[in-house]
């Protein structure tokens, strides 16, 4: 198993918890936010785009921050003696961290492992309804709406990042939750089902795994963040 992050990051904590917990040979990738910006035009050339929709999902939707980094990015002599540099300087990590983690993963995995062909958990989220703001959802049809349109989309960002990340270091990727046998089947339950029950995403699939014992109780309901929150520390 492998997990990317800042040092004591969420993801790189539970990551260990349950390497730990299933017995595995577990590799865990460290970065600064200095390795993150080194490696950005390496990212970009990768993903064949610096699409700015791209870039905004990973990061809140906020158009004003966005456009405005862009602008200095565009204008760097500006940066010099700027009292907002640090500023600047964390949010374009976290623009970027969600592109860089898997990069830099990948990057470990191919140079230091004879591992090829990887399973990841693109498509649980989109599928399940995994994400915050589907608790928000108007109805069952607004959700399964929702994530019918994420499907769709899907290549366009998160499947993207995936693939090119990956096969960029010669690795092979399996997607587990975006096989068709299984998304037609879960997409096929009632959706009420399907929706986050007490505030809790994923909760269907969270519940099939429930008393099982694959995997510690307190990673299998801890709250959903986003990847690039939960791989990074960033104050």
């Amino acid at each position: 198993t492998f997990s990317v992050g800042m040092a004591d990051s969420p993801d790189i904590l539970a990551a260990r918890q349950v390497a730990k917990h299933i017995g595995s040979e577990h590799h865990e990738v460290l970065f600064t936010a200095e390795d993150v910006l080194s490696v950005l035009d390496k990212v970009i050339h990768t993903l064949e785009t610096a699409d700015i929709t791209t870039i905004r999902a990973s990061c809140g939707n906020n158009k004003k921050i966005i456009n405005f980094c862009i602008n200095i990015a565009d204008t760097p002599h500006l940066l010099i003696a700027n009292p907002i540099k640090p500023i600047i300087h964390k949010i374009v990590v976290c623009l970027k961290l969600i592109f860089t983690g898997m990069y830099l993963v990948s990057q470990y995995i191919s140079q230091n492992t004879d591992t090829v062909v990887l399973c990841s958990g693109e498509g649980a989220d989109e599928v399940a309804q995994g994400y915050i703001y589907f608790r928000d959802a108007p109805t069952p049809d607004h959700a399964h709406n929702e994530s019918l349109r994420l499907l769709g989309d899907i290549y366009m960002y998160d499947g993207l990042r995936a693939d090119r990340t990956t096969a960029a270091h010669g690795l092979e990727l399996r997607v587990p939750f975006l096989d068709l046998r299984f998304t037609q089947y879960f997409l096929s339950l009632p959706k009420t089902m399907r929706q986050p029950q007490n505030k809790i995403e994923k909760h269907l699939l969270r519940s099939a795994f429930d008393g099982t014992g694959l995997l510690p109780n307190e990673v299998l309901w801890r709250h959903k963040e986003a990847f690039r929150y939960n791989i990074s520390i960033i104050t």
